[in-house]
């Protein structure tokens, strides 16, 4: 099996500076950075001086940025904010083409605790079709992660939105994690995309654990060569995304358990 390319989800660090961050990552061997827009790393109104020094901070840490991330509300009815976030995320896409990447990653919107409506639907689509525009015109893709917390949840649902909103700007995000959540295989989750799948979330979890957690890889139920093996046959070979959003107070230690895992399991050198 071909050795996967390894790069890291900056929001584990979102309590430490990106300096701190990009330190860490490139002393642990990690390959790329996939950029949080949400923090103080970047902001989506970022300036060209932090662009730049963002940029030659990555640069020169052999850690490239390959990826932009931000996830905001799509299906609230707070039409102001609808439309704010959708004006916040047309920034993403053009930061993207400042560090000329050609993915952003976002996601529909927290349910909390609420039944799915058609009006969130509404929202979702309208939103997507105003930035689906925006970011064809950019030459960006935008990939979707479905969640098992918000509206767009499942990979079904992602292939169905997908060929229903009739714009080749989408794409899919595959969180291992949130196959586990859903009770399926992440080969199966990836399956059900149904060709939809850009961008790989590398973390662990355990069945029957509700709400879902980002484990560390190794400390949950995921066959990570199973998911190596299948990506390799459908030719995927795009850099992986570790994302442990939920060990934030100590990123650095997490990024090093993961690295060193898979390292052990044979997928690194």
């Amino acid at each position: 099996m071909k050795l996967v390319k390894l790069g890291f989800f900056s929001n584990a660090f979102k309590h430490y500076s990106l300096e701190y961050a990009v330190s860490a990552l490139s002393e642990y061997g990690y390959q790329g950075l996939e950029l949080w827009c949400k923090g103080h790393h970047i902001t989506p109104y970022a300036g060209q001086e932090r662009i730049d020094y963002v940029k030659e901070l990555c640069r020169s840490n052999g850690l490239p940025v390959y990826a932009l991330s931000a996830h905001l509300d799509f299906i609230t009815n707070n039409d102001e904010m609808r439309a704010e976030n959708i004006r916040r995320f047309k920034k993403v896409i053009d930061l993207a083409t400042a560090f000329d990447v050609k993915k952003v990653q976002t996601a529909s919107g927290y349910l909390f605790g609420k039944e799915p409506t058609p009006r969130m639907w509404d929202n979702f689509h309208t939103s997507m079709t105003e930035l689906g525009e925006y970011a064809l015109e950019k030459k960006v893709t935008i990939n979707i992660e479905p969640e098992p917390e918000k509206l767009l949840r499942t990979p079904e649902q992602l292939a169905t939105f997908i060929d229903s909103i009739g714009i080749p700007a989408f794409s899919g995000v595959a969180d291992l994690s949130h196959a586990i959540a859903l009770d399926i295989t992440p080969v199966e989750f990836i399956e059900a995309m149904e060709g939809h799948m850009n961008h790989v979330h590398v973390d662990d979890a355990k069945y029957g654990q509700h709400p879902h957690k980002h484990l560390i890889p190794g400390e949950g139920d995921v066959k990570y060569g199973e998911v190596f093996e299948y990506l390799e046959s459908i030719k995927y070979h795009d850099t992986l995304s570790v994302e442990l959003n939920q060990h934030t107070e100590y990123p650095k230690e997490a990024a090093k358990k993961t690295i060193e895992f898979l390292r052990v399991e044979g997928f690194l050198k």
